[in-house]
C-alpha cells in the first residue's frame, strides 16, 4: 500500500474499530511511521494526522521516563495550536485596522478557519482576505503603517490576483490581500463578483468580516487547489485540500450539497472536477457520496490513476487529456443546463476549451 493510502486509512473520516489492529501492524513495522510522519509534514498535515494518531493509539506508547513517538506529537500539536493563536491575533489586528477604514474583508480558505476557530487541525501558511478592487491598495498601505511590509527578495508581479505578500516579525506566516478570489483560471469558473454576492456579514469581538456559506466555501476551495495551483494542469491533487474537501463536504446540510451539484452543472468543468474531487476522497479518506452526489466511471477511474497508477509522464502538463475528456463526456455534457441536445453539447465542450485558453497559451510561453 503506498504511503498516500497509509494516510488516507489512518485519516479515514469513518475508521471503524475493528481496523484499527491491523493498522497499527503497519504502522509499527520498522520505519513504516517515519515515512507516514514525513509524508504528512511535507503536505502541511502534520498536526491533522498527530491528532488521529493519538486519539487512534496508533504509535507506540512511550516508556516510563524515556520520551517517544507519542511525547513528539503531542510537543508538535501544542506548537501547531500555540501557531495558530498567534496567527488568530495577528487576524484581529489586522482586522481592527481594516474595518476603522469601513472594509470588511471577505476571509478566504484557512483565514475563515481562524475567525471561527475549527478546525483547529487546519494548517495555514497565510491569511488570505478578499476586499475591493479600489480597496486594495489603502489595505495594503494601511497594514504597512503597522508594521507589515513585503519581502524585498521577492520579484515584484503586478498583475497576480492579490498584492506583494505582508511579512511582520513575531507573525508565523504572511497576509495577501486578494482583488479577486482566484487566479484568471479560477475566476473562468468561479468569478469574485458572485463570491461577494453571496458572502454575508459576521461579526466577533467588536470586528466585522465576510464570510461565504459553507457550500460555495467548499468549490471555491477545490477550484483554488485544482485550477488555481495547477492540479488540472499535472494531474494531481493536493491531499491537504482533499482532506479539507471531504471534512466539508461530509458536514455539508442535503441543501448544501444540492447547491453544490447545481451550480457546478453551470461549467463543465466544474461538474467535472466536482466528481473527480468526491471520488479521489471517496478513495482515499472513505468519504460517504450518497444522492444529490455521485460519481461516473471516468471519475472514479481518475481517481484510481492519480493514486494507485504510474505517476511518470513523458508530458509536463498530463492532466490536460483527463480533464478535457471528463469535461466533455457527452452523458455529463447531457445534465448541464443547455446539454439537452447535440449542438447545445457541443457549445459547452467550446466553453471547456475556451475555459483552458489562457492557460495553455501561458504554458506554451514557458
Amino acid at each position: 500500500m503506498t504511503l498516500p493510502l497509509v494516510l488516507g486509512e489512518c485519516l479515514a473520516l469513518d475508521l471503524d474499530p475493528r481496523d484499527l489492529s491491523a493498522l497499527r501492524a503497519q504502522l509499527f513495522a520498522p520505519g513504516a511511521l517515519n515515512g507516514l510522519l514525513e509524508l504528512a509534514a511535507g503536505e502541511n498535515m502534520l498536526a491533522l494526522l498527530a491528532g488521529r494518531l493519538l486519539d487512534a493509539g496508533l504509535v507506540p506508547p512511550d516508556r516510563p521516563g524515556k520520551p517517544g513517538a507519542q511525547d513528539v506529537l503531542r510537543r508538535h500539536l501544542a506548537a501547531h495550536l500555540a501557531r495558530r493563536d498567534t496567527m488568530a491575533a495577528h487576524l484581529r489586528e489586522i482586522l481592527a485596522v481594516l474595518n476603522g477604514l469601513g472594509i470588511r474583508p471577505l476571509l478566504l480558505k484557512g483565514a475563515r478557519s481562524l475567525w471561527e476557530g475549527r478546525p483547529s487541525w487546519r494548517y495555514l501558511r497565510d491569511i488570505d482576505l478578499l476586499v475591493p478592487v479600489d480597496a486594495a491598495h489603502p489595505a495594503q498601505d494601511a497594514l504597512a503603517a503597522i508594521g507589515y511590509g513585503p519581502d524585498a527578495s521577492l520579484a515584484e508581479r503586478p498583475d497576480r490576483h492579490h498584492l506583494a505578500p505582508l511579512y511582520k516579525a513575531g507573525f508565523p506566516g504572511w497576509v495577501e490581500i486578494h482583488r479577486s478570489g482566484g487566479n484568471r483560471y479560477a475566476e473562468r469558473l468561479l468569478p469574485t463578483s458572485e463570491l461577494l454576492a453571496a458572502s454575508a456579514i459576521a461579526e466577533g469581538g467588536g470586528l466585522s468580516v465576510r464570510l461565504l456559506p459553507p457550500a460555495m466555501h467548499l468549490l471555491h476551495a477545490a477550484v483554488h487547489h485544482h485550477v488555481g495551483h495547477g492540479g488540472d494542469a499535472r494531474g494531481t491533487v493536493s491531499l491537504k485540500g482533499l482532506y479539507e474537501f471531504a471534512s466539508a463536504a461530509n458536514g455539508l446540510t442535503e441543501e448544501g450539497k444540492h447547491w453544490v451539484v447545481a451550480r457546478s452543472a453551470r461549467h463543465p468543468r466544474l461538474a467535472a472536477m466536482l466528481e473527480f474531487w468526491l471520488a479521489a476522497a471517496a478513495l482515499l479518506f472513505r468519504l460517504p457520496v450518497e444522492t444529490p452526489f455521485s460519481i461516473g466511471d471516468d471519475a472514479a477511474a481518475r481517481a484510481e490513476k492519480t493514486f494507485l497508477g504510474d505517476a511518470h509522464s513523458l508530458w509536463k502538463y498530463p492532466g490536460y487529456g483527463d480533464e478535457i475528456r471528463m469535461a466533455c463526456a457527452a452523458e455529463r455534457l447531457r445534465r448541464s443546463p443547455g446539454g439537452e441536445n447535440l449542438v447545445g453539447r457541443q457549445l459547452l465542450r467550446w466553453k471547456v476549451i475556451a475555459s483552458m485558453l489562457p492557460t495553455l497559451r501561458r504554458r506554451v510561453r514557458l
